[in-house]
């Protein structure tokens, strides 16, 4: 099988809806969103956020389904999570759900 991995560059600054129980939409930066999941640090989305840094979601096809393959900073080039079948990206960490939730259901990912 191989993989057409699409990209889509968000700013730091971009709002995305948070895909959460319970009445409306909540909007938050990209940075924010990737600090509520866990996957940055408060440091490190002030920066982010400070810059306004890009951050790229690497996602592809599979069965007409959306499956992010990569979130990373392509100001810094810091992968920020992988998700892949290596053991040390196979585990979902407790953010995972909240960023990728959002980013399919918000972060308008088609091709």
């Amino acid at each position: 099988m191989s993989l057409n991995i699409q990209e889509k560059i968000f700013k730091a600054t971009d709002d995305i809806g948070v895909e959460e129980t319970g009445p409306g939409v909540r909007e938050v930066t990209m940075a924010q969103l990737l600090f509520e999941g866990d996957l940055i640090s408060h440091p490190e989305r002030d920066e982010a956020l400070a810059n306004n840094y890009e951050i790229a979601v690497e996602w592809f096809l599979e069965d007409d389904e959306v499956d992010i393959y990569q979130i990373w900073n392509s100001t810094t080039g810091e992968i920020y999570r992988e998700y892949s079948d290596s053991p040390e990206n196979r585990m979902w960490k407790p953010g995972d759900e909240l960023i990728v939730s959002s980013l399919l259901m918000w972060g308008e990912l088609h091709g």
